[in-house]
This record gives C-alpha cells, structure tokens and sequence, in this order.
C-alpha cells in the first residue's frame, strides 16, 4: 500500500499529534492521566521510518499480527497505542490510557444525537445506515454498543482518575489498553 498525501494527514492527526501531546503533557505533574480514543478491531503495530515511506506494515514489526482483513485505521490506532504505552516508559509519569469502543451510539443522548446529525459529513446515507443499523446493533449486539454518556463518563473518570492500570477480562497493554467490553464493565453497563 503506497501512502497517500490523506493516508499521511491520517497518521499525522490519529499518531502524531497525540504523541506529540502525551510527550508534552507528561511533564505537568508527578502523574499525568493520558487518554487516546482508539477504537474496537485496532491492532497494534511498529513501523520502521523506511516502512513508514512506503505504507508497508511487515509481520515481524506487529506486536499482534494484522489479518489481511485488519482494517487501516486498526493498523494506524494501533501503532499509536503501543508508542503510547512505550512513551510512558520513556516518561514514567505518564499514564496512557487508550480504550476501544465499538459502535458510538448517541441514540440515548439528545444533545449529542442532535450535534452528530447537523455535521456536514453525517450525509443521507449515513442517516439511513445509522437510523436502519443502529437499532439492529443495539438489540442483537448490545455487547458491541458505547453509548455516548457512559463513554464521555468513562473517559472523563480515566483521566481524573488515579493512574493505576486496569486489570480484567478485555483489558490488555499491562493495563492500558481497554476494550469495548472492559469498558462496558467498568461502566456497568
């Protein structure tokens, strides 16, 4: 996969701004809570500089290895995660926290519903997949839904929060990394 200038602003915006930010952040206190919106279905992955030029992603540089079916932002977020969780290593007094959710639901949270539906990019067809598709993934996959409050209330407590690791079923990255379904257990959900 050769890299496009969209490809480059991608990994520059998901990657390193973030970076960029959890390194500079870092130094504000004695313990600072970093919290990176990843998203269900990341794998993580490194990318040596000539690999980053040509778009490539080999085997041996994937701490999990991507399917063929892994999609591009999983690779990308992915690679973020791990440089996180590596930075913090660099930089003991950060804590970086990056979760997973599934499918962003707003459904429940009027305000939010409303901001979502007035975005320029929430197109017609996207309505119809969200108004068709929503209810169907509420119902029979409920386990893969992150409603928009308790999404919101779990992130903003992670980075209020103490710094500790979380430990648990669908928690991974010693503690880092938390998945769709370790987040709908903290939430309670």
């Amino acid at each position: 996969m050769i890299l496009t200038s969209l490809s480059r602003e991608y990994v520059k915006i998901t990657v390193d701004y973030p970076l960029a930010a959890a390194k500079a952040f870092s130094g504000l206190s004695d313990s600072f809570n970093f919290v990176y919106v990843s998203g269900e279905g990341v794998c993580p992955t490194y990318r040596t500089t000539s690999s980053f030029i040509f778009g490539q992603l080999t085997r041996t540089q994937a701490t999990q290895e991507p399917g063929r079916f892994t999609p591009y932002y999983g690779r990308i977020k992915g690679e973020c995660e791990a440089a996180l969780i590596e930075l913090s290593k660099k930089y003991p007094s950060l804590k970086p926290y990056s979760v997973r959710p599934a499918f962003v639901d707003a459904a429940y949270d009027p305000p939010t519903l409303a901001s979502v539906m007035q975005r320029p990019d929430f197109t017609v067809g996207k309505r119809l997949l969200f108004g068709t598709f929503g209810p169907i993934i509420r119902q029979l996959y409920s386990k893969g839904v992150s409603p928009t409050k308790d999404l919101g209330r779990f992130l903003t407590d992670l980075a209020k929060g103490n710094g500790q690791p979380l430990t648990g079923e669908g928690v991974s990255g010693n503690g880092w990394i938390i998945s769709n379904a370790a987040f709908r257990r903290e939430a309670g959900l």
